[in-house]
């Protein structure tokens, strides 16, 4: 996102007591912004993308996080989920790859 630009910040929290991270409104790992432009981030694994989409758009945030995600997008921001993976051809070096979903309101 900084290639591109953009002001990021990861916004996720770790609680060490309960060893979990804890994304803001339930859908936010990393905000970014540029000129008019805001985004939230969900990051994850290639292979997790899909679970994330139900989370997201599938009813699987709590009501608070519901209403959160709805004011955000209602005002025209965006929520992407961005998938990391290794790819490369077999026996070849493998770079990470980035896979860009945009989640609608």
């Amino acid at each position: 996102l900084r290639d591109e630009g953009w002001n990021a910040y990861v916004v996720e929290r770790w609680i060490p007591r309960a060893r979990v991270r804890k994304d803001v409104a339930g859908f936010m790992d990393i905000l970014a912004w540029k000129a008019g432009e805001t985004l939230a981030v969900q990051a994850t694994t290639g292979a997790h993308v899909a679970d994330h989409m139900d989370k997201i758009a599938g009813g699987g945030l709590t009501p608070l996080d519901l209403d959160a995600f709805d004011a955000w997008t209602s005002g025209g921001r965006r929520v992407e989920i961005h998938g990391w993976s290794k790819q490369g051809a077999r026996g070849k070096r493998k770079l990470w790859v980035c896979r860009v979903v945009e989640v609608r309101g």
